[in-house]
């Protein structure tokens, strides 16, 4: 199976639907329903998030440092499951921890649009990642979409979101596409 490839200037990209299902713990239909928070990230550890304080006793290095070199914004967001498609979860909601805090992430996470996620759980076995952009699907216009980050030429550190669909299935109905998600999600289980 082809899971994706990732480039130097380009995040995971799936070359086909097998795998996007393939490289997911759990895929689900669901809503954002608030934003938590974000704050400095700086990695798992055993016990769950690192913390500067033991970055700092384990490496030695200043503070400071630790904080210039080695945080990442990440912001947390609490979604409404409305539909598992693979997996499990034991709630209607579930704590998506989203790399980065971009101007403009308000439109990318409206209550009101409908997505399909494909996620993996974290080593903190209390919150959920996507594997890049594609791993979070807008349904707009009768198709699916993905928010892809750029920067507009000309302006200066203005940064904004784009929707592109699959390269794989450039054109493919909403409905079309949950039936093909759906066939490939049983034909993984068979193959299992």
């Amino acid at each position: 199976m082809a899971r994706g490839e990732m480039g130097i200037d380009t995040g995971y990209q799936p070359k086909s639907l097998e795998s996007m299902v393939g490289s997911s713990a759990l895929i689900i239909k669901g809503r954002y329903e608030k934003f938590l928070g974000s704050k400095a990230f700086f990695g798992y550890s055993q016990g769950g998030d690192e913390t500067i304080e033991s970055i700092v006793e384990r490496t030695g290095m200043p503070e400071d440092e630790v904080k210039q070199f080695l945080a990442f914004p990440m912001s947390e967001y609490e979604i409404i499951v409305d539909e598992v498609l693979m997996g499990e979860v034991s709630s209607n909601r579930l704590v998506l921890r989203i790399g980065g805090d971009l101007p403009g992430q308000e439109r990318l996470t409206s209550p009101d649009k409908d997505r399909l996620f494909f996620l993996v759980m974290n080593p903190d076995k209390r919150t959920y990642s996507r594997h890049g952009e594609t791993g979070i699907l807008t349904a707009e216009q009768g198709v699916y979409a993905y928010d892809s980050f750029v920067l507009l030429p000309g302006i200066p550190r203005k940064p904004s979101f784009v929707a592109k669909p699959l390269e794989f299935m450039p054109s493919m109905a909403e409905e079309d596409f949950e039936a093909a998600l759906r066939t490939e999600i049983a034909r993984s289980k068979g193959s299992e």
